[in-house]
């Protein structure tokens, strides 16, 4: 009998809580985004929002996908203007200097969200620029950025930290 008062008392306070927040929502605005829709791929491995606003789409086969709300503009190999290393992306991430760290299965690749374009990160001298060029040609499985600024690359065999100075190098 205990079970059957308090059941009843819970589902009054939920109703109570529901109806004081204006009540559940009678319609969601849901949006497919798939072949249809103009991705090239319906196989997403990763979704990133950067600093900017672009959701961008990891696909596995399609490339790399920057979407606006509206439209989709296709970053895989063979697209106008740019030229990334591979169409079988993994995932990616930002770093504090507005760059974009890509996770191709062939390597990764660094894109300059201002220029769109691939960029090598600057090294302070050439024994830290021989040892970036070694690891940026390792298979690459996942990047990501940690709360202090540094990025961090995983590949098969090993995990990468790569630490900025103030100018991004």
């Amino acid at each position: 009998m205990t079970r059957y008062i308090f059941s009843i008392i819970a589902a009054f306070f939920i109703t109570l809580s529901s109806w004081a927040q204006g009540g559940l929502p009678s319609r969601y605005n849901v949006s497919y985004l798939n072949m249809a829709a103009g991705m090239p791929n319906n196989f997403a491995d990763d979704i990133f929002q950067d600093s900017y606003g672009f959701v961008w789409i990891s696909t596995h086969g399609g490339g790399l996908v920057r979407y606006d709300g509206f439209n989709f503009m296709n970053f895989g190999l063979g697209s106008v203007g740019i030229s990334l290393r591979s169409n079988s992306c993994r995932n990616v991430c930002e770093d504090p200097f507005k760059r974009l760290w890509v996770a191709f299965e062939e390597g990764p690749q660094v894109l300059d969200l201002n220029t769109m374009q691939p960029v090598v990160p600057p090294c302070e001298n050439s024994q830290v620029e021989a040892q970036l060029n070694k690891v940026f040609k390792n298979l690459c499985t996942r990047t990501y950025c940690d709360a202090k600024g540094n990025m961090w690359m995983l590949s098969f065999n090993q995990l990468t930290r790569f630490g900025f100075n103030e100018k991004g190098e």
